[in-house]
Parts: C-alpha cells; sequence; structure tokens
C-alpha cells in the first residue's frame, strides 16, 4: 500500500485507538517506508485533544520531536500552528514554548503565520496572567490585524481575558468597538460582554488626588484631540489604523462610540474617574444588551413579569442574555454600586429574563453582603440568598447537574465544561463557600447581647463524658514501697505536697544546679 492509503488507514484509526496509531507510524518506519507529514500532524493533533488525558499529551511532544528528528526535519504550518496552539492549553500555560515555536516559523522557515497559530500564541500569552506576555498578547494581535489576518471572536476574548486579570479598561473597551468593526463570526456574543463586564468590575478608580490632577493636566493640554490616555491605565500605545478588509459599519461604530463615550475608535477617550460614571457607562452598555426594562426593578407589591418578549438589541445582534452575562454585570454592580443596586439586580434580573442562577450568582452576592455596612441589611438579605441557594443546591442534587458558565476558552467543548462544573460543585467548594460566608456574615452582624448568660451555661452543650477508670494506685495502703535493705523494714514513699503548697522554685542567688565535689588530691 502507498503511504496515501496507510494515511486514510490511520484516520479510521483515530480518535478512538491513537496509541494503534502511534504503533502503526512505527511499523512504517521499520519497513523503510515515511509516513506523510499531514499523517503525523493528524495524529499529534488526535492527542492534543482538550478530553485527553496528560498521558497522551506528553505523548504527543515525543511523537513531535520523534517527527523532526526522524521523518520531517522541517514541519509546515499546520503542525506549528497545531503545537502552538498546544501551548495554550492546560492550567498552566507556556507562551515561552509558543513564541519560540511561532518564531522557528516566521523568521527561520519564512512560513507565514495561520488563523490558528496567531489564536494560539495570544491565548499562551494572555492566559499567563503576568503583565509583560499580556503586553506580547497585545503586539501579537497588532501584527495580526497588520498581516491582514482575520481574527476570530476567540482572539478577541484572548485579549479581553488578559485585560479582565489586570484591569486593562482602555483596551477592554477597545476590542469591543473592534470587534463590532470586523462583525461576521467576530461579532461580540454575551461571552464578550461577559469579560468586558469583569473587566469593568476589575478596573482600579484614581485616587481624589489623582483626579483633580489629571483634571488640571487636561485643562492645560493644548488640544483635546490629542488627549493623552489615562495616567492610572497601563502605557497604551494606540493601535495602527485597520486596513480595507476590516472596514467598521458608520452605524454601529458611531452608536457605540457614543454609547462608550469614544472620542476616537482607535484611542479610547477618558476613562471613568468616579463609580457614578463607571456605574454609569458599565448600565448604558447593559441596557443595549438586555433592555432597560430588565435593569428596572419591579414594585415590591408587583410581581415580576415574565411573559414579556426578549429585547432584541440593535448593535449587538449576537448577544443573548446568558448567567454568564448577568453574573458579569452583578460583579460591577457589588464592587462599585451600593448595595441596594446589586439586591434589586440580582432578585429581579434573572427571572425577568428567564435566566438561571448558578453557584457563581449566590457566591458573589453572599461575598457582597460581607462587606455591606448596613449589617442588619445585609443579614437578611444573606438569609434569603442562603435559603434560595439551599433549595437550588437540592434540586441541582437531584438531576445531577448544573448550569456551568459557557466557556470563553476556544477549546473547550461543552462536555469539559459541563465536566469541570460537576467536579466544582461536587467537590463540596462551593457549600464551603456559602457556609463560611454565611458563618462570618451572622458573627459580623449578632451583637453581644443576643447571647444570654444562660445559652452560656453548661448545660446548653451537649458533650459526651467519659468515666474515668480507676488507678490501680488510687487506695493509699495499695502504693508501692521503696526497699532499703534485706534486712530492715520497707520504708514508704514520701507523700506528694499539698495543694496548697507551690512547688519549691529555687531562688536567683542560689543554684539551681548541683555543685561539683571537689577534687581528691593525687
Amino acid at each position: 500500500m502507498s503511504v496515501t492509503t496507510h494515511h486514510y488507514l490511520l484516520s479510521s484509526l483515530l480518535p478512538l485507538h491513537p496509541t494503534l496509531a502511534i504503533q502503526h507510524l512505527h511499523s512504517l518506519e521499520a519497513v523503510g517506508h515515511t509516513p506523510l507529514l499531514e499523517s503525523y500532524t493528524l495524529v499529534i493533533r488526535t492527542l492534543l485533544a482538550p478530553t485527553s488525558p496528560p498521558h497522551l499529551v506528553s505523548r504527543a511532544w515525543d511523537l513531535y520531536a520523534h517527527t523532526r528528528l526522524v521523518s520531517h526535519p522541517t514541519p509546515d504550518v499546520a503542525l506549528f500552528a497545531t503545537m502552538i496552539r498546544a501551548c495554550s492549553r492546560g492550567p498552566f500555560p507556556s507562551p515561552e514554548r509558543a513564541i519560540d515555536l511561532f518564531t522557528e516559523m516566521t523568521s527561520e522557515n519564512g512560513l507565514p503565520p495561520s488563523q490558528e497559530a496567531y489564536n494560539g500564541v495570544i491565548r499562551a500569552c494572555a492566559r499567563e496572567g503576568t503583565q509583560a506576555y499580556y503586553f506580547e498578547a497585545l503586539r501579537f494581535m497588532r501584527q495580526m490585524l497588520d498581516a491582514n489576518v482575520a481574527p476570530t471572536r476567540h482572539t478577541f476574548h484572548a485579549i479581553l481575558e488578559g485585560a479582565k486579570r489586570h484591569g486593562d479598561l482602555a483596551r477592554a473597551r477597545w476590542m469591543l468597538v473592534k470587534m463590532i468593526g470586523v462583525g461576521g463570526d467576530a461579532a461580540p456574543d454575551a461571552n464578550s460582554l461577559g469579560l468586558v463586564f469583569q473587566t469593568y468590575a476589575a478596573y482600579k478608580l484614581p485616587s481624589p488626588q489623582g483626579t483633580r490632577r489629571m483634571k488640571t493636566q487636561a485643562s492645560n493640554a493644548p488640544s483635546a484631540a490629542v488627549a493623552a490616555p489615562s495616567s492610572t491605565s497601563l502605557v497604551y500605545e494606540a493601535p495602527s489604523a485597520p486596513s480595507s478588509s476590516y472596514s467598521v459599519e458608520a452605524s454601529k461604530t458611531d452608536a457605540i462610540v457614543d454609547l462608550l463615550g469614544e472620542s476616537s475608535l482607535f484611542y479610547p477617550g477618558p476613562l471613568p474617574q468616579t463609580p457614578d460614571e463607571l456605574l454609569a457607562e458599565a448600565k448604558n452598555l447593559m441596557t443595549q444588551c438586555v433592555g432597560l426594562d430588565a435593569l428596572s426593578p419591579p414594585p415590591s407589591d408587583s410581581p415580576i413579569d415574565t411573559t414579556s418578549p426578549p429585547f432584541i438589541s440593535s448593535i449587538f445582534s449576537s448577544v443573548v442574555p446568558s448567567t454568564f452575562l448577568l453574573n458579569s454585570y452583578l460583579n460591577v454592580l457589588s464592587s462599585h454600586g451600593p448595595f441596594d443596586d446589586p439586591i434589586a439586580f440580582f432578585n429581579s434580573a434573572y427571572t425577568r429574563l428567564r435566566v438561571p442562577k448558578n453557584r457563581f450568582s449566590f457566591e458573589r452576592m453572599m461575598t457582597r453582603c460581607e462587606t455591606a455596612k448596613n449589617r442588619q441589611l445585609a443579614e437578611r438579605v444573606a438569609r434569603d440568598v442562603f435559603g434560595e441557594w439551599k433549595a437550588w443546591e437540592a434540586q441541582e442534587s437531584e438531576v445531577e447537574k448544573e448550569v456551568v458558565e459557557e466557556s470563553v476558552a476556544e477549546d473547550k467543548t461543552d462536555e469539559e465544561s459541563l465536566r469541570s462544573g460537576d467536579k466544582g460543585h461536587k467537590s463540596g467548594r462551593n457549600i464551603s463557600i456559602m457556609w463560611a460566608s454565611m458563618i462570618r456574615i451572622l458573627s459580623r452582624c449578632v451583637a453581644p447581647s443576643f447571647l444570654s448568660a444562660q445559652d452560656l451555661t453548661p448545660h446548653s452543650f451537649t458533650a459526651t463524658t467519659r468515666t474515668p477508670k480507676p488507678s490501680p494506685f488510687s487506695n493509699p495502703s495499695s502504693r508501692p514501697t521503696l526497699l532499703s535493705t534485706s534486712s530492715g523494714p520497707p520504708t514508704p514513699l514520701a507523700p506528694p505536697l499539698a495543694p496548697s503548697q507551690p512547688n519549691p522554685v529555687p531562688c536567683a542567688s542560689q543554684p539551681s544546679h548541683t555543685p561539683k565535689r571537689p577534687r581528691r588530691p593525687r
């Protein structure tokens, strides 16, 4: 058979029998045949699937090194992209290895990077967590746009994850505008807006002194058209203008620019300086996603209307309200707003939008109750949230599933997301967090006079007491004695010290040690 026939044979073995596929490749090499590079790539990609165990991932990297040593010293773009993408997976990404592979592919071998390669290196750098690699992800993003490689929604999500980690609101807003401009498959969805709202929650507002200094500098600036970025944000370098391939729709662009208050499409305007400005900006953005009625709490004496038709956004047409989106906005209200705002949103928005709550919803609300200044209100709200969570917990235990936030990662499948959510649910982490929060809230809210002296009496505590076993020497007559000599009578032990007598303590002037005996003359 030819190597092409063997390639189709390998395709039939995958993905159910990856070990047999590796053995088949080695058997071809043993008889003097060189399998196609596509065959190695196919097997390696199967071994690097998101659901693969760690030992198969290790075998994939071994097979990659074996391929370069034995059969194909120079990989193609598909194999390079597969390995770069593998560097971004797992709990510990490898951005340094991803950058090395990307540099080897482009600089050393002169291969044009593909969309998958760009997405892999950007995601690996953004997920690493440090600011240096986050800037590297932004650099690759700009390089991708300059090379006219169309970014995908997952490309923007990788940058938004990095912006969320560092509270970089300026770049998060720019990415949102860019996603609207690219449109198509890269248009923002509920996960995109959720990441933007999480960036709003993580954004650190400047101090009042810094705000006054920035306003003074802005008033002394020669022109408002070239305003400098906020000093509180990270060092921002304006991206170059996009090519004609990514033309932005004028109506949507103007709408989102007016909505966010930006002076230019590629240069964000002044960032929010006060909590009121940040909340107003986030509310305007959320209104474009779910409508104003969902954010307006109903009167206390009227039930929540759940029969109204769903809101259709004119700017974010692909955004469907999800648990992740509402949890992210709840995080904004909890981080920067007064205590009444997250309470009203938690009690009405989920029901009105017909979006189920999950464990993150209850955990975030309980965390906010811990920091509330009104202790009595915090206690009442915490009891209500805790009771609702117990009902939700019982229901989830019956059906053995959990509503999991939609994955914002490119490589996560629905099965993997569900499995990770169930793992977090069954491991008891959610239960421990809720109970610990409730205990802390009660301990902070309960007054010292709440417990009377009667509540602290010993009869209020039930403890199991054990009757001590009688000692064989409890009887004084049964005490052991010291035998002086064989001829004399036995001498009893010295009686113990009386309880009223303290143990003798050596005086400071007296030595506490035994004096040395004088030496005998020889």
